[in-house]
């Protein structure tokens, strides 16, 4: 592979003095653009857990997006191109954080108005607003379609970051499709979840949207808590996944013994086994339904997979993501993160999740703007429902 130089002040001059082109930023910026692209592009290069870079012209990659990553104006920009730059991969484990995500990441903190968003045919649908925010309290309600924020629609993409408390302009279409202009202020709030309720079944009901330390601790005491409930339904929805060493102790909280978890490959070829852990396990005993969707990536489906494999639990709804490999995060010079996929991901049997995903025991159908609007949650009823009876046959 050829190796560029990295891309510095000189590239940047060249820029500001072609014809047509936007002026470059100031020769400080346009330096530091140049080390924080090199450094991520030099990371892909030598830890991404496929030397071959899926056959990728990563040489060539580097020298289409180094012009726009030093000229960016802004982190956003910048940030903008070096993703373009990692989507050649198609790798959902590849991914550059500007400064400001990094930290975002690193406290569970974002500046949010309380929107969880579903795209659907008929457009963008809030799925969930979170009690308490700027929307919950300007009476945002699910099922509402978003039009617009701060006068762009939504498929159009925006570099606008308000500050806190700065209200925003925000357009929807409410449940009786009349048209609503609202002012949203962005305030700071956890992007943790955890959420449990008891059902009409007596079962109890869990979500937690990660596989961080927070959520491993609140689930294994929900489950000790409930150790006499006849069933759990485990909410991995929304669950983007997290750290390996979490998956091993979650997952051993539904076993009474160790368990396979599977193994992670580098890219020299060296196996990495992984087992649960049982250290302290609630060992839960009791039935469990796991709920999935296209959002279910990663340790959630490492999780789902194990369970659905053992007969441990029941999966109900969609397919899950096919995002599953070990990845590490880097530090960039700019205080910004880049997440590299240095491991491949094999189950017990050999199988590979990645680009496959989880299939259901029970698939259930998306949910529509009426089930929104309705309250419905179709999936929770299916996980809940009765297994159906066959009819008796008979001879005449």
């Amino acid at each position: 592979m050829r190796l560029p130089t990295p891309p510095l002040l000189g590239l940047a001059l060249v820029l500001a003095s072609a014809g047509g082109l936007r002026a470059a930023p100031a020769a400080e910026r346009a330096e530091q653009n140049g080390r924080v692209f090199y450094a991520a592009w030099g990371l892909v290069k030598d830890k991404y857990y496929d030397p071959r870079l899926h056959g990728v012209d990563w040489a060539g990659a580097h020298d289409t997006y180094a012009p726009e990553a030093i000229a960016a104006a802004t982190d956003a920009e910048l940030y903008r191109a070096i993703n373009r730059m990692l989507s050649l991969l198609r790798d959902h484990h590849l991914v550059a954080l500007s400064p400001r995500q990094a930290k975002e990441r690193r406290t569970h903190q974002r500046l949010l108005v309380g929107l969880h968003l579903l795209k659907l045919e008929q457009g963008l649908a809030v799925s969930e607003v979170t009690p308490g925010s700027s929307a919950d309290s300007a009476g945002v309600r699910p099922g509402w379609l978003l039009l617009t924020r701060n006068g762009v629609r939504w498929d159009q993409g925006s570099d606008f970051e308000p500050a806190a408390g700065q209200l925003v302009p925000f357009e929807f279409l409410d449940a009786r499709d009349r048209r609503v202009v609202l002012q949203l202020a962005e305030g700071m709030q956890s992007t943790s979840h955890q959420e449990e309720r008891r059902l009409s079944d007596g079962e109890i009901y869990l979500r937690f949207d990660a596989f961080e330390s927070a959520d491993a601790s609140w689930l294994a005491k929900e489950l000790r808590h409930h150790r006499s409930a006849p069933g759990v339904v485990v909410d991995l929805r929304s669950n983007g996944g997290g750290s390996v060493l979490l998956l091993e102790m979650v997952t051993g909280d539904f076993f009474d013994h160790k368990v396979e978890c599977g193994e992670l490959l580098s890219r020299a070829g060296k196996e990495s086994r992984k087992n649960t852990w049982q250290f302290l396990s609630p060992r839960y005993a009791g039935r469990v339904s796991v709920l999935t969707g296209p959002a279910s990536a990663s340790c959630a489906e490492i999780f789902t997979a194990i369970l659905q494999s053992r007969g441990r639990a029941r999966v109900v709804g969609r397919k899950t993501a096919g995002a599953v490999e070990g990845a590490k995060v880097f530090s960039l010079p700019d205080g910004g993160k880049i997440e590299v996929a240095i491991d491949d991901y094999r189950l017990p049997d050999g199988r590979r999740l990645d680009g496959v995903g989880v299939t259901p025991d029970l698939t259930v159908a998306a949910p529509t703007l009426a089930d929104l609007r309705a309250g419905r949650d179709r999936d929770l009823e299916a996980a809940i429902a009765p297994p159906a009876v066959p009819a008796p046959s008979s001879t005449l």
